[in-house]
């Protein structure tokens, strides 16, 4: 495969500057080692390609006060290779296989700053927001809506559960609850993310000097499954983090305490119809992991540089 990249970029001044870029990326091709693959007619999934542009401006004021970078992008992929649910609600099988959706589309915003009212405090902020979509067609519905999906003969609907009746041979099947989605929302994309964190150094005598900062941390909801099951959602959360430390004046030693997640606030980073126990009559049962942000916990770290 050939891949590059071409940018260009200006400089008004010292201060502030424009570029702009596009990217061609390419992932290789895949196969399906999940259980329950064929491994005697192995299906290949076929090499994933992405356009990517980006144009943005990044400067400072002159007094150096207020720094700042703004940009915005756009990835346009092809066949994109997602993790999909083919598990036949009628036999039992659980299966989820790799696949390569028809389309996907990331596009959005971005504006990262750092404020400095004086040599003692500093604050960063940033805030993004990114519409990503996807296009694939025979994906599982969800399974709390299976049992109300329609059997058709053709004009298939999008964005809905259905089952298609197709005859030949004058065989006539009637497939599982399928559907085909249009710009549904990419899993594990969440629409806005948002940080902010202070810091504030002060002066301990002539010998040491100390810190205390801050941040917060939001992010909006996620959905984690391509299928866009309802019970597979991240709903929004923020977390806040603080620390406080000490450090001599030549910066060689420092010490300081922290506190991770200080509300305690509890989300996943992954929800799943994993479950055996999970059918269409008992949709509920989901299973979800989580890392050790989840919980609040405190620490402390010691430096020395050489």
């Amino acid at each position: 495969a050939v891949t590059g990249k071409v940018g260009l970029q200006y400089e008004f001044d010292r201060n502030l500057q424009m570029y702009a870029t596009y990217t061609n990326g390419y992932k290789g091709l895949g196969y399906d080692t999940e259980p329950g693959a064929n491994f005697a007619q192995q299906r290949i999934l076929a090499p994933e390609r992405v356009n990517a542009y980006e144009v943005g401006i990044k400067g400072r004021t002159l007094n150096g006060m207020l720094s700042y970078a703004l940009s915005a992008y756009r990835s346009d992929y092809s066949n994109l290779q997602v993790q999909a649910n083919r598990s036949d609600p009628v036999t039992g099988v659980v299966q989820f296989v790799p696949t390569n959706a028809g389309s996907s589309r990331a596009q959005g915003v971005e504006l990262e700053t750092t404020l400095r009212p004086s040599d003692k405090l500093s604050i960063q902020a940033s805030v993004s927001y990114t519409d990503s979509t996807v296009s694939i067609d025979g994906l599982n519905c969800p399974l709390q809506f299976q049992a109300a999906a329609p059997t058709l003969d053709g004009n298939f609907p999008i964005n809905s559960c259905y089952r298609a009746r197709t005859t030949v041979n004058g065989v006539t099947t009637v497939s599982n609850p399928r559907q085909d989605l249009r710009n549904a929302t990419l899993p594990s994309s969440p629409k806005w993310r948002i940080s902010f964190a202070p810091r504030q150094d002060f002066d301990i005598g002539s010998n040491y000097g100390g810190f205390l900062q801050f941040s917060v941390n939001y992010q909006s909801r996620q959905q984690f499954a391509i299928e866009q099951d309802p019970l597979l959602v991240q709903k929004a959360y923020a977390m806040v983090d603080g620390s406080i430390g000490i450090y001599t004046v030549d910066k060689r030693y420092n010490f300081s305490v922290f506190v991770k997640n200080l509300f305690d606030q509890n989300y996943y980073s992954a929800v799943a119809h994993n479950s055996l126990l999970a059918t269409a009559a008992n949709p509920n049962d989901v299973i979800a992991t989580f890392n050790r942000d989840a919980d609040r916990y405190f620490g402390a770290t010691f430096g020395v540089r050489f």
